[in-house]
């Protein structure tokens, strides 16, 4: 996993301004997951990349919001009306939340991964999306 966001920052050329907003993104994305992951609450956040994933972001609601922990909680929070589906964050940003994503037809997937875990393959499959 950590070598797929190496090659994601790879890519591109930032500027060290972009570089620091992207850190502090990542980072409130790693604090928001643990304390969800205390409470076993499941999130799918996809980090766009070259590839626009337009079709999937219009399925969901603009968001267009700094990342906090507290937001990622408040969307996936089992309450939320787009706590079912992924956010799509870009440039460090959540644009869009409760979008659908494309499953994978991966046969060789565990029957024990759910939905959530095959939307994430199929997004990575069909994009140069990190999930």
């Amino acid at each position: 996993m950590f070598e797929n966001i190496k090659n994601f920052f790879r890519k591109r050329s930032y500027e060290e301004a972009e570089i620091e907003h992207l850190r502090k993104a990542i980072a409130s994305i790693c604090d928001g997951v643990e304390r969800m992951s205390e409470k076993q609450t499941g999130a799918l956040i996809v980090m766009e990349n070259f590839n626009r994933l337009e079709s999937v972001k219009m399925s969901g609601t603009p968001v267009n919001a700094d990342i906090t922990p507290e937001l990622i909680g408040t969307i996936f929070y089992d309450g939320s009306p787009l706590h079912d589906g992924a956010v799509v964050v870009h440039q460090g940003r959540i644009t869009h939340a409760g979008c659908v994503l494309p499953l994978s037809d991966n046969l060789e997937i565990s029957k024990e991964m759910g939905t959530r875990h095959r939307a994430a393959l199929g997004i990575s499959e069909n994009s140069d999306a990190v999930a």
